[in-house]
Parts: C-alpha cells; structure tokens; sequence
C-alpha cells in the first residue's frame, strides 16, 4: 500500500508542474522550455530567469569554443 501512496504522490508532484513556456528560436540563440506552474506566477518567473541564465552561459560557452 505504501508504494501506491509514494507513486500517487508523484504524480501529483509532476502534475503540478504541467505547464510550460517556450522562449527563443532554434535559428537564434536557442530554444528554452520553462516547465512550472502558471497558478504561481513568482516561482515560474525565477525558473525562466534561470533558465535564460542558462541559455546565455551555453551560447557564451560556444562561442569561446572547447
């Protein structure tokens, strides 16, 4: 019973976070896909701030090459 519960917990958990928001372009810098919860508007804007955060760290990473 107690693994129904854990499994039913994680869903929950993944569900809550079923909406997404595509930024950029794969011809420009990139695509990021920002996955959350639109119903928390704060914690969504920190993960795309992260997210672009990330997108600039890889571009930079690129262009200085390896």
């Amino acid at each position: 019973m107690s693994d129904v519960l854990d499994l039913v917990r994680e869903i929950l958990r993944l569900e809550a976070h079923t909406d997404s928001l595509e930024i950029g372009s794969a011809s420009k810098g990139g695509v990021v896909k920002v996955y959350g919860s639109f119903d928390d508007p704060e914690a969504f804007r920190k993960k795309i701030d992260a997210a672009l955060e990330a997108r600039r760290y890889a571009q930079g990473r690129m262009e200085a090459g390896p």
